[in-house]
């Protein structure tokens, strides 16, 4: 069976008896939510997971989802097989019974790849519909058309929803972009009316034949009805997550990104920074967390000092390297108030547009352009002061002062288009800048050192105002 085919054949059940989506819905009161990579998220969504499909034998419209009991489906082709089934089967009219009282027997979410892995046993899953086909089976001639019932008998089914995120509204959402299936059935039934023109004894002897060989037939068109329902499953599963944003699914999904640890436990919280810092590589646009690798800074100024008597002003900074970090101490006391954070990279890149006029070691120095900083072994330190404040019922932390600092084995200077692009005196100027790194840069470093340790700040206050403290940090025992 072609694609085209399934497509045709299933694309009708997206749309029958769909109610219009919309964002910002919210999960049914009675609905279980879940914690994410807790010791217990898996049982718990295996619970949730169960709950639901069993109560979704009444409709859900606030969530998009029609009763599943029966599933009603305008039309679905199941194509024919490459071995003993040469026939195409048409249903119209579908009504799938049997879903609702579903056993999940596992189930897992996996957030950091968008992916949901889930096995159910369904002990029986009946297909009603009118049906036309014309063809063979086991080399028998077939055809017919009107009532049939196919039932699979304790189906284990193998779920694999393969998701993507995607931003509404400042929200986090799931697009489903692939839904795939395995059906293991004990036993399929077939029972197909009217065949041969209503011909009694034709009929009844190749529904028996059909019985009869039920593991080679349905074997041979597994691969249909596995597409056709992975595609029904996808969208119902779009209808949710179209109208659920992702923090409105799970109770704990923006700290569950991260590793959680008591804040005494400061070898915990060391390895927890730094994985974190890693994993925000492209960000958590839902949670505040724009990327750190580049972390992109939209201007800065850098004031004059006595030995680099020169205005700088950059635009469109992007620093590189954060997610090489590596962590040698971190500490924070949630009663004082305090977070310090020591941290290491094998090398620091800065990217700007430059324009700066004064004077460098007595020496005029003016020009617009691109220009390039370049750290060797930088060793950062961020100490902060917070507060904790109380919002409807919950804590939540928010840093009121910063104090960053940046040692460096070296520092390289590259400025373009110094003097107007006179390359001799920009050559001459760099050269300097770099035979007396040492000198500039203890003297501008406070100034780059305040600019981004703000930024750092500024992103961390956006998690923090939108994460409660006790969903970063476990209980202290």
């Amino acid at each position: 069976m072609t694609n085209f085919e399934i497509l045709i054949g299933c694309a009708c059940v997206l749309l029958h008896s769909i109610v219009v989506p919309s964002s910002g819905a919210k999960l049914p009161e009675d609905w279980t939510r879940c914690r994410i990579n807790e010791p217990d998220s898996n049982e718990c969504l295996k619970k949730a997971v169960e709950e639901a499909i069993h109560k979704l034998i009444n409709p859900a419209p606030e969530v998009g989802l029609t009763s599943l009991d029966p599933l009603l489906i305008p039309a679905l082709t199941i194509g024919a097989g490459s071995g003993p089934v040469n026939v195409a089967q048409n249903f119209k009219n579908i009504k799938l019974h049997g879903l609702t009282g579903s056993i999940v027997l596992n189930a897992t979410f996996d957030q950091e790849n968008t992916r949901l892995l889930a096995e159910s046993i369904t002990p029986v899953l009946r297909l009603e519909a009118d049906y036309s086909m014309n063809g063979r089976i086991l080399l028998l001639p077939i055809q017919g058309n009107g009532p049939c019932n196919v039932t699979l008998i304790n189906t284990h089914i193998n779920h694999t929803l393969q998701g993507e995120k995607v931003q509404k509204k400042g929200k986090e959402y799931i697009r489903i972009v692939s839904y795939n299936v395995t059906l293991y059935p004990d036993k399929v039934e077939f029972k197909f009316d009217n065949l041969f023109n209503g011909d009694e004894r034709l009929g009844a002897e190749i529904n028996r034949v059909l019985n009869e060989n039920q593991d080679a037939v349905f074997g041979d068109v597994r691969g249909g009805y596995e597409q056709s329902f992975g595609l029904i499953f996808q969208g119902l599963a779009n209808r949710l997550f179209n109208r659920v944003a992702l923090k409105d699914v799970f109770l704990n999904l923006s700290s569950s990104f991260f590793k959680r640890c008591r804040a005494s436990d400061k070898v915990c919280l060391k390895d927890a920074i730094e994985d974190g810092i890693r994993k925000l590589e492209k960000g958590l646009p839902s949670f505040g967390l724009v990327p750190l690798d580049p972390l992109v800074i939209p201007e800065m100024a850098i004031q004059a000092g006595s030995i680099v008597n020169v205005q700088q002003h950059y635009r469109n900074v992007t620093v590189t390297g954060t997610k090489d970090i590596t962590l040698s101490d971190a500490y924070i006391d949630l009663n004082k108030g305090v977070l310090f954070i020591a941290m290491s990279y094998p090398a620091f890149q800065l990217d700007a547009d430059y324009n700066m006029t004064g004077r460098v070691l007595v020496l005029p120095v003016v020009g617009q352009g691109k220009c390039r900083i370049n750290l060797d072994k930088p060793r950062p330190t961020y100490k902060a002061k917070f507060d904790i404040f109380q919002r409807k019922g919950k804590r939540y932390g928010r840093i009121t002062s910063q104090e960053y600092h940046v040692n460096a084995g070296f520092a390289r200077y590259y400025f373009e288009n110094i003097f107007k692009g006179d390359k001799r005196l920009g050559e001459e100027i760099n050269k300097v800048l770099n035979d007396n790194w040492k000198e500039i840069y203890d003297e501008l470093v406070p100034s780059y050192e305040a600019a981004i340790g703000s930024w750092l700040s500024s992103i961390a206050n956006r998690f923090f105002a939108r994460v409660p403290i006790n969903e970063i940090f476990l209980p202290e025992e």
